[in-house]
C-alpha cells in the first residue's frame, strides 16, 4: 500500500478561515468578492442566513461578477426555500451548467418531494463527475426508504463504474438483497462477526504509558474543537482540525496504517475479498476527531468514500466501566433509521469502547454509537482507507 497525504493535512480550520475572512470583510466591505470568499466561508460553518445575505449582496452589486450560485441554492434548500434554491439554479445554468448546480438542484427538487426528478438530475451530474459519492447518496437514500429492493438493486447496477463497487453502493445492495429474501447475499455483505477487527494500541516508550498517549492525544483534540454552530445536542465532530501538527496524532496514524494494511492482507482468510473490489494500491488516510457526551450520537450511516474505516478510542466516560453497560458502545449492523423502519436480515454487533482500542471494519457496513448519557467526553479518532487512482 502506497500511502499520500490528503487535503485535510494542509486545511486551513474552518474556525480559522473564518476569521480571516471576516478581517479581509472588514477591510472592505463593498468589494463582491470579499462578500462570496465570507459568505463561502459561513456557509460551511453551517451559517446559512447569513451566507445566503452576503451572497445575495454581492449579487446585487455585480451581478457579473456573481460566482457563487450553487452554494446560495445549498443555503436556500437548508432554510427551506426551495423554491429560491431552484431560480438560483436556472439562473446558474444560464451561465454555465455545473455539477455543483445539478446537485443543488437535486437537493431542492428531493425536497419537494419530486424524487424521480432529482435522480434524474443526479444520475447526470454523476455521469459528469465520478468523485463525488454525496451525489450517489441522494440518489440512494429515498430508494433505501422504500420496499422496492428491484429497483434500489437495479439502481446499483447501473452506475458508472466509479461508483458502482463503492461503500455506498455496497451498503445499498445489502438492503436490497434483504427486501428481495436474498439474505444469504445481504449477510455476506454485512458480516459484523467475521469483517470487524479490535486491536490494542501500545504507544511508544517515550509517552511512558498508554494513559498518558491517550491524554496527550484528547488535549490536542479538544484544543482545537469547531465553533459553536457545529455542535448538535452533544455531538462535535470535525473534519478540519488541525491535528497534522499533534506529534500524537501523527503516531496514532501510523499505527492506524499499519494496522489497516495487516487487516487487508487477512481479507481472504475472512472472506471480505469476497464481497469488496481489489484492494487499492494507493490510499490516503482521511480522518477527523468526534467528541460525544449526553445524549450525543452519530446517527446511522456509512462512510461514501471509504474502502476500510477504523475508530481509535483517546477517552471514555469513567462511569462506562461495567461491561454489561452498552452505554457508549460503537453499534454495527442496524439501518432501521436510515430505511425508516426496515429490519435488517443480518446481524447487530455492539463493540464497547476501551480507551487505546482500534476498531477496523468495511467502510459500507452501518454503525451508529450508543449515547453515553454522561457529562463526560468520549473522545474517538475515525478514518477511512480512501483509494486513490
Amino acid at each position: 500500500m502506497q500511502w499520500v497525504k490528503t487535503r485535510s493535512d494542509m486545511i486551513v480550520p474552518l474556525t480559522v478561515n473564518l476569521a480571516l475572512t471576516r478581517a479581509a470583510f472588514d477591510k472592505d466591505p463593498d468589494d463582491p468578492h470579499v462578500i462570496q470568499r465570507l459568505g463561502e466561508a459561513l456557509k460551511k460553518c453551517s451559517e446559512y442566513r447569513e451566507a445566503a445575505e452576503l451572497f445575495e449582496s454581492a449579487l446585487r452589486r455585480a451581478p457579473e461578477a456573481f460566482s457563487s450560485w450553487a452554494l446560495l441554492a445549498h443555503c436556500y434548500s437548508f432554510l427551506g426555500r426551495t423554491d429560491d434554491a431552484l431560480e438560483t439554479c436556472r439562473r446558474g445554468e444560464e451561465t454555465g451548467p455545473t455539477v455543483d448546480l445539478y446537485c443543488e438542484r437535486a437537493r431542492a427538487l428531493a425536497r419537494q418531494h419530486r424524487h424521480d426528478e432529482s435522480q434524474a438530475v443526479l444520475l447526470a451530474a454523476l455521469e459528469m463527475d465520478d468523485s463525488r459519492p454525496g451525489m450517489l447518496a441522494l440518489v440512494l437514500s429515498p430508494l433505501a426508504k422504500g420496499a422496492d429492493g428491484a429497483r434500489l438493486l437495479a439502481i446499483c447496477d447501473e452506475l458508472p463504474a466509479a461508483y458502482r463497487y463503492g461503500s455506498l453502493a455496497r451498503a445499498h445492495r445489502a438492503i436490497a438483497f434483504g427486501r428481495l429474501g436474498r439474505t444469504d447475499e445481504a449477510r455476506q455483505l454485512m458480516d459484523v462477526e467475521g469483517y470487524v477487527s479490535i486491536v490494542p494500541f501500545e504507544p511508544p516508550a517515550e509517552y511512558g504509558s498508554l494513559e498518558k498517549f491517550n491524554a496527550t492525544l484528547s488535549a490536542d483534540i479538544l484544543t482545537d474543537l469547531p465553533a459553536p454552530s457545529h455542535i448538535r445536542d452533544g455531538v462535535n465532530i470535525d473534519y478540519d482540525q488541525d491535528l497534522h501538527r499533534s506529534e500524537a496524532f501523527g503516531v496514532l496514524r501510523q499505527f492506524v496504517a499499519r494496522e489497516v494494511v495487516a487487516y487487508l492482507d487477512r481479507s481472504a482468510a475472512t472472506g471480505l475479498a469476497e464481497v469488496m473490489p481489489p484492494c487499492p494500491e494507493v490510499g490516503s488516510l482521511g480522518g477527523a476527531s468526534t467528541v460525544l457526551s449526553g445524549t450525543g450520537r452519530n446517527g446511522q450511516h456509512v462512510h461514501p468514500r471509504g474502502y476500510v474505516s477504523t475508530v481509535y478510542y483517546a477517552s471514555i466516560p469513567s462511569d462506562l466501566g461495567d461491561p454489561s453497560d452498552l452505554r457508549g458502545s460503537l453499534v454495527l449492523g442496524p439501518c432501521d433509521q436510515y430505511t425508516r423502519g426496515y429490519e435488517a436480515c443480518w446481524d447487530t454487533r455492539y463493540v464497547k469502547p476501551r480507551a487505546g482500542w482500534l476498531v477496523i471494519f468495511p467502510s459500507h457496513i452501518y454503525h451508529d454509537v450508543v449515547p453515553t448519557q454522561s457529562q463526560e467526553v468520549r473522545i474517538s479518532v475515525p478514518a477511512d482507507l480512501v483509494p486513490r487512482v
